[in-house]
């Protein structure tokens, strides 16, 4: 009998289809990044925009997952607008 590690994470990753690349960038250039640069933080989310374009897809990121030897890896998209760009991800190990 051995520990069970449930992991559970929560983050920006795209769901694959170019519509969520298009809202991503969209909020981030139109909205995110101005602001940020308003408020001295420009460096700091101009990298969050690129680091969600450049990570792992949601499926992805579900696969490393699995490769790293978790299983029973779920992959749970949030509703709403950020529906395809934010998922929370569910995962077991032994």
């Amino acid at each position: 009998m051995g520990i069970t590690l449930s992991l559970v994470v929560h983050g920006y990753a795209l769901g694959g289809r170019p519509v969520h690349r298009t809202v991503w960038s969209a909020v981030m250039n139109g909205l995110v990044v101005p602001w940020g640069r308003l408020n001295g933080d420009a460096s700091l989310y101009g990298h969050s925009r690129r680091s969600v374009l450049d990570f792992d897809t949601a499926s992805g990121c579900a696969r490393r997952l699995g490769r790293a030897g978790f299983t029973q890896v779920h992959t749970l998209p949030l509703p709403g607008w950020q529906t395809g760009i934010t998922h929370t991800f569910t995962a077991l190990r032994r």
